[in-house]
This record gives structure tokens, sequence and C-alpha cells, in this order.
């Protein structure tokens, strides 16, 4: 029960963040998530930033913190580098997925987080903008979801958890991955 989150008026215990967390990845392997598979991660920093990342740990996936002020030839550069299966945006940036995934043809989930701040039909409009093969998933959709019987694979300290693109000496982004 202990606060683990505070932003603004929200505040986010432990074990509603490990809640979540669980739920999230549950369905990121429910979609088909591999592990080691590289997931796109479109978020500023929220409660739903630091849960959609605990997520994909958690399925055995490898984060890929886009950073949100990238344009879009950058975002789309960046997760063709890595060749992303799944990205995970938050509401704010639905507006641009279209135009991302049109050009990242390894990305084949989108899945939608925060659909508090944006209607669902706002992201069922997005959904319908995405190229064929793409599918959206709202998160808050399958947030009832008991992950009790998942199973989740086993995580080591060898495998890789994050890719961080830095800017790097010559200005071009780098991937730099974390264990």
């Amino acid at each position: 029960d202990t606060i683990f989150i505070i932003q603004g008026q929200r505040r986010v215990t432990y074990g509603e963040l490990n809640q979540k967390t669980s739920q999230m990845a549950s369905l990121l392997l429910d979609i088909g998530l591999r592990k080691g598979a590289r997931v796109g991660l479109l978020s500023e920093n929220s409660p739903e930033y630091v849960t959609s990342y605990f997520a994909i740990q958690k399925a055995g996936g490898i984060s890929v913190d886009i950073n949100f002020q990238f344009s879009i030839p950058e975002i789309i550069k960046l997760l063709n580098h890595c060749s992303a299966t799944v990205l995970i945006v938050e509401a704010k940036f639905w507006r641009i997925v279209a135009d991302i995934t049109m050009k990242t043809p390894s990305v084949t989930t989108v899945v939608g987080v925060d659909s508090r701040s944006k209607s669902l039909s706002h992201f069922e409009m997005m959904c319908k903008m995405l190229p064929s093969g793409v599918r959206g998933i709202p998160f808050e959709h399958m947030s009832g979801k008991d992950p009790g019987k998942t199973v989740f694979p086993a995580v080591g300290g060898e495998d890789i958890a994050s890719i961080v693109y830095t800017s790097g000496t010559t200005g071009e982004p780098k991937g730099v991955m974390l264990t």
C-alpha cells in the first residue's frame, strides 16, 4: 500500500504498479511478444511509462525508449534500426502513430495506453488509419484480465533489458544496450 509514484494528484502504490505491470506483461505475451523482442515506448514521464517499462521487462522484451521530442523521421529511423515489433504509445502521441507505422514494417502491434485522457473512439479512429497488418490494442480494455495463470519468461542478468539511443559524438543516435 506504500506510494511508489506521485504525479500531480495521482498516486500509484507498489501493489497497483505490480498488478498493472503483470496485466500489461500478460497482454504482451498474449499478442505474441517473444523474449528478446524490441518494444518501442513512446510516452512522457508518467505512471503509464513506468508501468509499460516494467511490463516489457516482465514479459522478457527489450524496452526501446523513444524521446518524445524526436521528429517523426527520427522515430521511424530508430524503430527500423532496432526492429521493434510492438509500439506502446501514450494517448498524447496517438495522432502520429499512423505516419510512424507506415514506414516501420517490423511494427505489427500498437498498444495504446492512458485512454482516460482521450476517448476510446479517438483510439479506434487512430486504429483505422494504421496500415494493414498492424493491429491496435487499447491496454485499458485488457487491464481487467487476471494475469495469475500467466507464465512469465525467465530473465537473467545477462539478458538485454533496454536499448537507449544517445546522440553520441557524431550527432547520430546510437543504441546502447543495457542488461
